[in-house]
């Protein structure tokens, strides 16, 4: 009997170890909104849309790689960015471009954290979501606000994948919330972008989509 109890243990805790290992892997596609301050002929706000485009796409893969793909972008604007779980490093790749750059970002750039609060809840993709607030100072002295909402109802993020990506707070906010994002939004004094979801799917990602090409 006492042999029989030891399995049934070991059956629990690995079955929960297996629900704690999963991990969303699917796509999902954002709307990119720009605001600017200060800018009264709109010549910074262009040079942002030049460089993030209209959408996003983002692919998560159950093993914790990231990709992000900036769609529409001009010629020279952001093109790739993959995020390796196991170095915690962000490759970047512009458009029209043969430079690969990166960034380690198991340090934030974010360096000084003022408060984190949970704000109002909003509706996204017809879902009740609640947002996470980051107010901090950057390296360059400029404070930045960012927002990440979520809703309980999306598949489930393993944050343990993401402990290395601590800059933007990203591996703090899957650890509170234990769920893909569905808003991002970043605040400065003179900017602010809007990366709302248009879709989310759930589905099998080939390994070749998380290429840097």
């Amino acid at each position: 009997m006492k042999i029989l109890n030891i399995i049934f243990f070991l059956l629990i805790a690995l079955l929960s170890f297996e629900s704690k290992a999963q991990s969303f892997e699917g796509t999902i596609k954002f709307k990119t909104e720009i605001e600017t301050y200060n800018d009264e002929k709109n010549e910074f706000k262009k040079e942002l849309e030049e460089r993030y485009g209209d959408s996003l796409l983002v692919s998560f893969s159950k093993t914790g790689i990231l990709k992000r793909e900036y769609l529409n972008s001009s010629y020279l604007g952001n093109h790739i960015q993959v995020y390796n779980p196991a170095k915690g490093i962000l490759y970047l790749r512009g458009k029209n471009s043969l430079k690969l750059d990166s960034i380690d970002v198991k340090t934030n750039s974010i360096e000084n954290l003022i408060s984190k609060k949970k704000i109002a809840s909003e509706r996204i993709l017809g879902l009740k979501c609640e947002c996470y607030e980051y107010i901090g100072i950057s390296k360059y002295n400029d404070t930045v606000v960012l927002n990440y909402c979520f809703s309980k109802k999306t598949p489930k993020i393993n944050p343990l994948l993401f402990e290395k990506h601590i800059d933007f707070f990203l591996y703090d906010y899957f650890e509170s919330s234990e769920k893909p994002y569905v808003r991002f939004i970043i605040k400065t004094d003179i900017f602010k972008i809007v990366q709302t979801a248009t879709e989310i799917k759930e589905k099998q990602i080939e390994n070749t989509t998380f290429e840097i090409k």
